[in-house]
């Protein structure tokens, strides 16, 4: 007897619907999964890497994204006209580009919004591209890259590599102490991403050395060998030579269980700042920045990682 009046009154609702409307009132869709691709063109102010989310869904639209945390994002959806957000697990939730996880969808405003917290831990291998790479006499010199601050690099001779790799944060790199003999030199450029994934590498324009700069060249250096590291107190400050014969330029190194930061021409740097990992340190008068050595301190170094091999 209830279910017979309970019919009754749903098919009278109906039937007044049906005259005011003319039809019956349209069901929303369920969203029940939510697909979104990320990418990476722009950089932040420390050159660390920016995800943005698209998606060619007619169904939902990116609406809002905001950067809590260093590579955690909130990402807010807005479901369109006819359309609502189903209750989602993390399986209903596909990031495709960048690398990155889901740890959270929450539905907002009836079900009309979704908002995501979005770890995009793939911003760590994102790498960027170099402009033209050439020599100023025996100096390296390239364009930089968009927020690009840091170099890994080696020369060549005669198509031999020599030296070893080597990291700056500058634009250029001087490769003098490695040129002592004649021949055809130049070198790559690669960037680098923070967790020194290699990009695609910019070759150098080839360098004919002949015998009189080479020899200028043995002359300055000459009290230099090979194989054999440590500090010297230069006119101009300290300088710290590596075993290859060269010398730190435009980047930090691990000394002594301290960090030291090397200016452009190879001196040590103090009482200034100077970016690491991103972030901007104050150099203390002796030069140093104490603190443990960690694999990430040593990799995350300037804004943004490139290198030459």
């Amino acid at each position: 007897m209830r279910k017979r009046t309970g019919k009754k009154i749903f098919s009278a609702i109906a039937a007044c619907l049906l005259a005011v409307t003319g039809n019956f009132p349209a069901m929303a869709a369920e969203i029940k999964k939510v697909r979104l691709r990320l990418t990476a063109e722009d950089f932040d102010e420390s050159g660390r890497p920016e995800a943005e989310f698209q998606t060619d869904s007619e169904a939902y639209e990116v609406s809002g994204i905001e950067k809590n945390e260093e590579d955690i994002y909130e990402v807010e959806l807005t479901a369109l006209e006819g359309n609502e957000f189903a209750v989602m697990t993390q399986s209903d939730i596909r990031l495709t580009g960048i690398r990155a996880s889901c740890s959270r969808a929450v539905r907002k405003n009836g079900r009309g919004t979704l908002s995501l917290s979005v770890k995009a831990e793939g911003l760590c291998d994102v790498t960027g591209e170099i402009g033209n790479a050439r020599f100023r006499e025996t100096m390296a010199e390239w364009d930089k890259a968009d927020k690009c601050i840091c170099l890994y690099g080696s020369s060549y001779r005669n198509s031999k590599r020599i030296g070893h790799p080597h990291k700056t944060q500058g634009t250029t790199y001087d490769f003098s102490p490695l040129m002592r003999e004649r021949g055809i030199y130049h070198y790559k450029v690669y960037p680098l991403s923070i967790n020194d994934k290699k990009g695609i590498p910019v070759e150098s324009e080839w360098l004919s050395l002949d015998e009189d700069r080479a020899g200028k060249n043995r002359m300055e250096y000459a009290d230099r060998d090979e194989n054999q590291s440590g500090w010297e107190l230069c006119e101009e400050g300290w300088r710290y030579w590596l075993k290859d014969g060269t010398f730190p330029q435009d980047n930090w190194m691990y000394l002594d269980e301290n960090w030291y930061y090397f200016d452009a021409d190879g001196y040590m740097a103090a009482d200034r700042t100077a970016m690491k990992e991103g972030r901007l340190c104050r150099l203390d008068p002796d030069c140093s920045v104490r603190g443990r050595r960690s694999q990430t301190s040593h990799k995350a170094i300037g804004h943004r990682n490139m290198g030459f091999n």
